[in-house]
């Protein structure tokens, strides 16, 4: 279980901040990437907090005590995962069109969730709802005429 908890820090909020602001850092001189990144990661947390004001869901070890351990306590509901969300999308921006990484990306998305399950924070469409609606936000993001002004260089 220890693993599980160690990795589901990947999908933790302060994680993506500073993968964002790496990004700035990196891409200083043609910063179009990076305000696609920070739009998405904008866009990711309004929505996930819109969906867990409107849909609140109590999370697994709190609505089954007795079969559920509460391995990673969180106070927040449960729907949607608040860790695949800007995991999913964030991914599919890094990899840039990249097949082996959008392949590589994937599967460590799908480890997280199942991480995510495994502690007790999420229930599995918890885990399939912020996948949905986070690549195609990422793919809309991406493809936006907004960031042309930024033109790389």
């Amino acid at each position: 279980m220890w693993f599980f908890q160690l990795y589901s820090h990947i999908g933790d909020s302060i994680v993506w901040i500073c993968v964002g602001l790496l990004f700035f850092a990196f891409y200083y001189s043609r910063p179009r990437k990076a305000l696609k990144f920070a739009l998405f990661l904008v866009m990711v947390s309004i929505i996930v907090m819109a969906f867990r004001y409107v849909l609140p869901r109590e999370r697994p070890f709190m609505a089954f005590p007795l079969q559920v351990g509460a391995y990673a306590y969180e106070g927040l509901p449960s729907y949607p995962s608040g860790h695949i969300s800007p995991s999913a999308g964030g991914f599919y921006l890094i990899a840039n069109h990249s097949r082996k990484l959008n392949v590589l990306f994937g599967a460590m998305i799908v480890l997280l969730g199942v991480s995510r399950v495994a502690t007790g924070t999420h229930y599995p469409t918890d885990i399939i709802g912020a996948a949905l609606f986070s690549y195609p936000i990422a793919a809309i993001i991406d493809d936006a005429k907004l960031f042309d002004r930024f033109k790389d260089r």
